[in-house]
C-alpha cells in the first residue's frame, strides 16, 4: 500500500534522518520498529491483507475526531493512521499521522 507521512519528522525518522525530538534520539529501538511497522504497511496490498499482519492489530479509534486508526508499533507505542479510501470506497492510501504513547 501507498503511505503519505503527514509529518516531516516522521518521514525523516522513516528515511533514516537523524531525529530531532529527544523521545525518538533517547528511545532507538521504537525508531527501528517504527520503520519495520511502516514497511510492513507498505507491503500489504489491500486492507484485507494489512488486517491479516496480526503483529500489527489494526484498530479503529473509536474516541478519536478525525475517524483514524491504529497500528501496534511494540506493547508500548501505536502508529496513529488515516486510511484514505478511492471513489469506489476502497483504501489505496495510509497516511501516517503520529506516533502515540497508547498507556501515557
Amino acid at each position: 500500500m501507498e503511505v503519505e507521512f503527514r509529518s516531516k519528522e516522521l518521514e525523516d525518522l522513516y528515511e533514516g534522518k537523524k531525529p530531532k525530538s529527544k523521545a525518538f534520539k533517547s528511545n532507538k529501538k521504537l525508531v527501528k520498529n517504527y520503520v519495520k511497522t511502516v514497511k510492513k504497511i507498505q507491503g500489504a496490498q489491500d486492507l484485507n491483507t494489512l488486517k491479516q499482519i496480526r503483529s500489527l492489530n489494526l484498530e479503529n479509534l473509536t474516541n478519536h475526531p478525525q475517524g483514524f486508526s491504529s497500528v501496534r508499533i511494540d506493547d508500548k507505542y501505536r502508529l496513529i493512521i488515516d486510511l484514505v479510501k478511492d471513489d469506489e470506497d476502497d483504501v489505496k492510501l495510509i497516511g501516517i499521522e503520529e506516533i502515540s504513547n497508547h498507556y501515557s
